[in-house]
């Protein structure tokens, strides 16, 4: 049993499996995993493939071991204050003290509580989300990252800085090294929204989907700032790239 368990997990989650048997547990339940292999079989046989039918499912997420998801995989985890889902290529460690260290990758993660908090931190610097508006979290080649708003309004703060709250839309990035916030754009949301493997490619939705559908239409239909910039890498403290969709 043990064995079968990290051989599946070494397609959506390297050295996870031995985690489940022996670190601490997190609080934090394991709910939905896609696993692109397991995908293409059900494919070639014409059937229905589930994000739900894991042998990780229902299982918890362990403290201070790296998990890493598999280039076309994904999973998603849940807890009492929020869901969060991590995307292919992601690394990170659930600490002992609820926070997320993330080396590489992309996350959503939606608030379930008014009174959520959570603590994440890249190679270079760390942040707390506040707030119930759900958000992407990348990081970045500099060792920060980029966050984008999803829905209602996240508020964004690192040490000694004003906290940044943001609307569905805004995509800021956070400096390393300065440790300070970086400039702030609109990006389309919509296509996002519409496009999101994140959001799409489970077969339970997120639980407060509407809302970031809601502020996807909200920004495409009211906010005269939005732009089609699709916003990429940051190489390093001073130069962002930006692309813009003609």
């Amino acid at each position: 049993m043990h064995k079968h368990l990290f051989i599946l997990l070494a397609l959506a989650t390297f050295s996870f499996g031995f985690s489940l048997l022996s670190n601490a547990a997190t609080g934090l339940t394991i709910t939905q995993v896609y696993d692109s292999v397991e995908a293409k079989k059900y494919e070639a046989e014409k059937k229905e493939y589930s994000t739900t039918v894991s042998p990780l499912i229902g299982k918890q997420v362990p403290v201070d071991t790296p998990i890493i998801v598999g280039r076309e995989s994904r999973f998603e985890i849940k807890g009492n204050d929020y869901v969060m889902r991590a995307g292919g290529t992601s690394k990170f460690t659930s600490q002992l003290d609820g926070s997320f260290k993330f080396d590489q990758g992309v996350i959503i993660v939606q608030p379930l509580k008014p009174e959520f908090t959570l603590t994440i931190l890249t190679s270079k610097l760390s942040f707390k989300a506040h707030g119930i508006g759900a958000f992407i979290m990348e990081t970045t080649s500099n060792g920060g990252c980029k966050i984008i708003a999803l829905s209602e309004k996240p508020c964004i703060e690192i040490p000694h800085q004003s906290p940044r709250e943001l609307i569905p839309g805004n995509l800021i990035f956070l400096v390393p090294d300065k440790n300070d916030f970086g400039p702030t754009v609109d990006i389309d949301l919509y296509t996002l929204y519409s496009t999101s493997a994140l959001l799409h490619g489970f077969n339970q939705s997120l639980e407060k989907i509407g809302r970031i559908r809601f502020g996807a239409f909200f920004q495409s239909n009211e906010v005269d700032a939005k732009s089609n910039a699709i916003v990429g890498d940051a190489p390093d403290t001073q130069n962002f790239n930006i692309m813009v969709v003609e």
